[in-house]
């Protein structure tokens, strides 16, 4: 199989033997082979870390859970890049920090969850964040990852300070359309990312 990968102001295309079941990470590690100096992450190769991402045919995804197809376009995510695949996420993981990714808790009193609630926030958890579904949203005024995890933190019941998590991204949330939510539909782990937009926008509004 045949596969370009988009190497700064260049393409290079690379053959490799496919084998079934191969995803895009287990080509990069063939072309690796080929090229020691093809530059991208890897770490759990299960779709857990979210360190794989890279664009398909201008489509961002997840290498290692993503199946290879011939004559693909591979290319780095949105941002700076530093080589080939690998962009510098210190910009995203500053904005991550806004909304405070972590239970702000009352020391003096416990915390019981309803399994109702630990049922409802349980998928928002899987969120690796990947940034796939910023990469992929039609311009929003706000992340679409970033919504899943204060969504997150603002149903928690243990939660103290609940609007500590959306003050960064409350006038981004009023300004989100309906083609924007719906555009942010394109979790790779199946997170439903428009229904949580929907209802913060609507507590908020």
């Amino acid at each position: 199989m045949k596969i370009t990968i988009i190497r700064g102001k260049e393409q290079q295309t690379f053959t490799v033997k496919k084998t079934k079941g191969d995803t895009y990470l287990d080509v990069f590690d063939k072309i690796k082979e080929q090229d020691p100096t093809f530059t991208y992450r890897k770490n759990c190769r299960s779709g857990i870390c979210g360190t794989c991402g890279c664009t398909v045919n201008g489509k961002a995804t997840l290498a290692c859970i993503t199946l290879a197809q011939n004559n693909a376009v591979i290319g780095p995510r949105k941002g700076r890049v530093i080589r080939d695949l690998v962009v510098d996420e210190k910009k995203y993981f500053d904005e991550l920090k806004t909304i405070k990714p972590f239970i702000i808790k009352n020391e003096e009193k416990d915390h019981v969850m309803m399994p109702s609630i630990v049922d409802r926030i349980n998928h928002s958890q899987d969120c690796v964040l990947c940034a796939v579904c910023d990469d992929n949203s039609k311009d929003t005024p706000v992340k679409p990852s970033l919504i899943v995890k204060a969504w997150q933190y603002f149903v928690d019941t243990r939660e103290a300070e609940k609007h500590e998590h959306i003050t960064a991204i409350h006038e981004g949330l009023l300004k989100l359309t309906p083609r924007q939510i719906k555009s942010m539909e394109t979790c790779p782990l199946h997170i439903p990312i428009a229904s949580k937009a929907k209802e913060l926008k609507r507590l908020l509004e």
